[in-house]
């Protein structure tokens, strides 16, 4: 488990640079983790610290390849309010093997776009899920359907215990969750309220089936 610390193997200018967007020093840190645990460890598993596993005994860690990531279904509203699902592949989990040729290709990738990109023009997850997604299409990632993630109008149906929101998360998700991020990053940021502590205690049973 890591506090401040995590960020300590990020160069100093870069950590200048993004001081406000620690999510997105983040994305690069946990790289710098995972890789230095693995010289230590066979396999490391990484969970963001607001992922929930409410359903551990369906979470499953052994995996053929040697990286693996989350998969979501995010449910959102377009320009007309109508809600439409999405499938992306996110990062608040990991499951990479000793020798995988993914993690210094993405440190590399990371880095350099780090690097080069203007502080105040970022957007939060542009080296984390947004990367990931733009290389899936050529790199056919293995993927952790059992590890989603909730947007917040999923999470506020959860709260209240009803929604169409969570009623097409539902339909869409392609298996039963054994674990979800609640993305945190997110509050007062894109979504200003969200009763995350409200729905805590409502996810397995809301999500368990």
């Amino acid at each position: 488990m890591f506090g401040d610390a995590l960020f300590e193997p990020v160069d100093p200018t870069l950590r200048s640079k993004l001081a406000h967007s620690l999510p997105v020093l983040a994305d690069l840190a946990r790289l710098y983790a995972a890789q230095t645990a693995l010289e230590t460890y066979d396999r490391v598993v990484w969970f963001d610290a607001d992922t929930l596993l409410f359903a551990p005994d369906r979470l499953s860690i052994d995996i053929a390849d040697s990286f693996a990531l989350g998969e979501e279904t995010w449910i959102e509203e377009d320009e007309t309010g109508r809600l439409k699902p999405r499938r992306n592949l996110h990062n608040a989990v990991l499951v990479i093997r000793s020798g995988d040729p993914v993690l210094p290709f993405l440190i590399r990738c990371t880095e350099r776009i780090l690097v080069r990109i203007d502080p105040e023009r970022i957007a939060p997850q542009i080296v984390g899920p947004k990367l990931l997604g733009a290389l899936n299409p050529m790199a056919d990632f293995t993927v952790l359907q059992t590890v989603g993630a909730l947007s917040p109008l999923v999470i506020r149906d959860i709260a209240k215990g009803r929604g169409n929101a969570l009623n097409l998360f539902r339909r869409r998700s392609p298996a039963p969750l054994a674990g979800a991020n609640l993305c945190a990053s997110l509050i007062g940021v894109e979504a200003p309220t969200v009763p995350v502590e409200r729905a805590i205690d409502r996810i397995a049973d809301a999500l368990g089936s």
